[in-house]
């Protein structure tokens, strides 16, 4: 009886907890079966919903697939890039033009301007001075001046003996050209002086190795009384080359180059000389050549592949159409053959820069040069 007392008593005490986990259940249970309830009228009202609404889309035809795609069009795309794979080199090489300001060959000199070019004088490997034609050689600047020479004696024609020679600026190798053509017409057996009428920087003196203090043309057109022949000495080049140097540079070199006595001298040489080259100043800088202008048959202007500038050619057309300088021609001067664009010298082979002023000119009597193109 104690035993079952004691464990009734404890059933009877553990009843208040035993009924709070029940009451704790049967609340989860109401909370769960009213959600589920919920969730099923939910589900039933858009069932309902979903059954009411008529569906505004029809099928009309099947979709068919194409074997090309619809997009990108293989044709666009082709085009496209072959406008692009030939606009874009040829806007590089446009660019690549337009940067280009200074001439490289015939082909840029002819695009330029209408003067006939008479000789194409390229670089040579050769270790040469400023005197580049001999006697009895057939090297390739004595055929190329030997092909300058015959042109010019084509464009001179009869009765005319004198030929100016200048360029834009200084450096174009204008002196270079004036002696050796010179050179390259006294071996024919003529009798050729050659002037140094750039009398503000006598460029002669360095291509024959003159002294500056030798007397020459300005002497000569500062007292007009004087014996023009007494100035003209011959060259130790070649028995028919005679020189007439500049002589000392004059305060006032326009006014002389002005006045009738350079008329007389060169009338005085016509009659002793078959020819009369007349080494110039630079028409670009100074206006001495225009004036020396009137006594020359025929205008050689020099100019220097990669070193004259294309907007020069400007001054050139004005020239000519101007006709300020008599019977103008052109020569290019430096040309770089190992250029693949000047492959039509063939042979010729590879070549080096050996001549050039390397100076500048100045403004006023004289003449300036920079520090870097001294030690040339």
């Amino acid at each position: 009886m104690d035993r079952e007392a004691n464990r009734y008593s404890r059933r009877i005490s553990e009843a208040p907890g035993q009924e709070r986990e029940f009451v704790s259940i049967a609340r989860q249970q109401e909370i769960k079966a009213g959600l589920y309830l919920m969730l099923l009228q939910k589900r039933e009202e858009n069932a309902i919903t979903l059954a009411a609404t008529a569906n505004n889309a029809k099928i009309i035809d099947d979709a068919i697939a194409d074997d090309a795609p619809v997009s990108p069009r293989s044709k666009i795309t082709y085009l496209i890039a072959l406008i692009l794979g030939v606009g874009i080199p040829v806007g590089v090489i446009y660019l690549l033009e337009l940067t280009k300001f200074k001439i490289e060959g015939r082909a840029d000199v002819e695009k330029l301007t209408s003067a006939p070019i008479v000789g194409d004088i390229p670089l040579t490997d050769e270790k040469q001075g400023a005197i580049a034609v001999f006697e009895n050689q057939n090297n390739l600047m004595s055929e190329t001046f030997r092909n300058v020479r015959t042109n010019l004696q084509f464009m001179l024609g009869n009765d005319k003996k004198v030929i100016l020679v200048t360029s834009t600026v200084s450096g174009e190798g204008k002196s270079f050209i004036s002696g050796n053509l010179a050179i390259s017409l006294s071996l024919l057996g003529k009798k050729v002086v050659i002037v140094g009428l750039d009398i503000r920087k006598p460029g002669l003196n360095k291509v024959f190795n003159i002294s500056k203090r030798e007397q020459g043309i300005t002497q000569y057109l500062a007292n007009p009384e004087k014996n023009l022949m007494d100035l003209v000495q011959l060259s130790d080049v070649s028995k028919n080359l005679y020189i007439l140097p500049g002589g000392t540079v004059p305060p006032n070199p326009t006014e002389l180059l002005a006045r009738d006595g350079l008329d007389k001298a060169i009338e005085t040489l016509k009659k002793n000389f078959d020819y009369v080259i007349l080494d110039t100043a630079p028409v670009g800088m100074v206006t001495d050549t225009l004036l020396i202008g009137r006594v020359a048959d025929l205008s050689v202007y020099a100019c220097r592949a990669d070193y004259t500038r294309k907007n020069e050619y400007t001054l050139i057309n004005e020239l000519i159409d101007g006709n300020k300088l008599p019977n103008l021609c052109t020569v290019i001067n430096g040309l770089d053959l190992k250029k693949r664009k000047y492959g039509y010298y063939y042979g010729y082979g590879k070549y080096g820069k050996y001549y050039g002023y390397g100076k500048r000119y100045g403004y006023g009597y004289g003449y300036g040069e920079t520090s870097d193109n001294k030690e040339k």
